[in-house]
């Protein structure tokens, strides 16, 4: 039996200030690389090829799947617990002291069953201060679900401007002075530019949301302001969804327009974007159906002869600046801006955003 004062909850950890914690993930590593509660280590008592072969056993005998399972964690905890022991001896080299480390232990599983219980019972024994997440990653998945559907989510101040203008440059500086924020095309690991898109290296949706969560109810406590600040987007950022009520919260955000000339935004993701020309060019291609077949050949062109400003120059005045003009303050009759800033150059244009951000957003810690 395992008494209730052995069990944390996920808010407990999150709004931790005091114990340091380590959180044990104790999940196949394919479970692990699909999503994760933030900061945890994965110390699997059963690999995907183990895990595998436990469940197809217990598909026909549960009884003997859990024999074998247990078999097979008893092999694997000495390696876990070697680790356990490195961290706290790190710990305790760190704090000047030896014994017992000033560390709180939380373990998860799927759901909170045999696997966490497993190394708990052990680090339990030894006298480890350790814990198991009540309900295990369901159960923080289970969170995620209900905050995405909640009317937690913070207002938003969303920056719109055309390609090139420099949005996630002025979110770093933004995110650099503590104001709130959030990072979407960073957690999803993505560019907004076919030439800095890369599908096949994004987090799955879980993983997207379980970053977007963490920051919301972690990260951000330690910053200025009540609202977030995003850029804006549409709701797909590349393979993965924006949660529905929080790019509502986008759409109805207060509304910033930031743009520069056309030359400067050419001349900004030509430097930008260094990969090799054939991988640029596979890259264009996939953008036939959108651009005229003699736009495309003259942005080709001009990749070949290595000219990469004039390739961005077209495809801004073919492509993105199509789509981005159709809301700019000069033509959108719908999306009302607060603030527009229309400057020569990045430096200038900079200035005048974080200038206001600083006098604008309330400012409280």
């Amino acid at each position: 039996m395992i008494y209730n004062s052995k069990f944390k909850q996920i808010e407990e950890i999150f709004n931790n200030n005091k114990t340091e914690i380590v959180i044990i993930d104790v999940r196949s590593e394919n479970e692990f690389l699909e999503d994760h509660i933030p900061l945890a280590i994965n110390m699997p008592v059963l690999t995907n090829l183990e895990r595998a072969e436990v469940g197809t056993l217990y598909k026909s005998n549960s009884f003997e799947a859990r024999q074998l399972g247990a078999r097979i964690i008893s092999k694997n905890l000495p390696k876990i617990l070697a680790q356990i022991e490195e961290i706290s001896e790190k710990t305790n080299r760190k704090a000047g002291h030896s014994g017992k480390p000033n560390i709180e232990f939380v373990i998860y599983c799927w759901r909170g069953g045999m696997r966490s219980r497993s190394l708990f019972t052990v680090m339990d024994l030894i006298g480890y201060k350790a814990k198991l997440i009540d309900g295990g990653y369901k159960t923080y998945r289970k969170k995620i679900n209900e905050y995405f559907l909640s009317e937690k989510i913070p207002e938003c101040v969303t920056i719109y401007g055309p390609s090139g203008s420099g949005k996630s440059e002025i979110l770093k500086i933004l995110n650099e002075k503590k104001f709130k924020v959030l990072p979407l095309e960073t957690f999803a690991n993505h560019k907004g530019s076919i030439l800095g898109g890369d599908f096949l290296m994004q987090p799955s949706q879980k993983k997207f949301e379980s970053k977007i969560y963490f920051f919301l109810n972690h990260y951000s406590c330690n910053t200025y302001g009540s609202k977030i600040i995003v850029e804006g987007e549409s709701r797909n950022i590349g393979k993965l969804t924006i949660p529905e009520k929080l790019f509502q919260k986008v759409l109805i955000g207060e509304n910033i327009w930031i743009e520069l000339p056309i030359e400067e935004r050419a001349k900004r993701l030509s430097e930008e974007y260094v990969e090799n020309i054939e991988i640029l060019i596979k890259k264009v291609e996939l953008l036939k159906k959108y651009i005229s077949s003699d736009i495309t050949v003259k942005i080709i062109e001009c990749l070949k002869k290595e000219d990469r400003f004039h390739a961005a120059y077209l495809l801004l005045e073919h492509h993105y600046d199509v789509f981005y003009k159709k809301n700019s303050p000069e033509r959108s009759s719908k999306r009302k801006y607060k603030a527009v800033f229309q400057e020569k150059t990045f430096g200038e244009l900079k200035k005048c955003v974080v200038s206001y951000f600083e006098n604008t957003i309330q400012r409280s810690l």
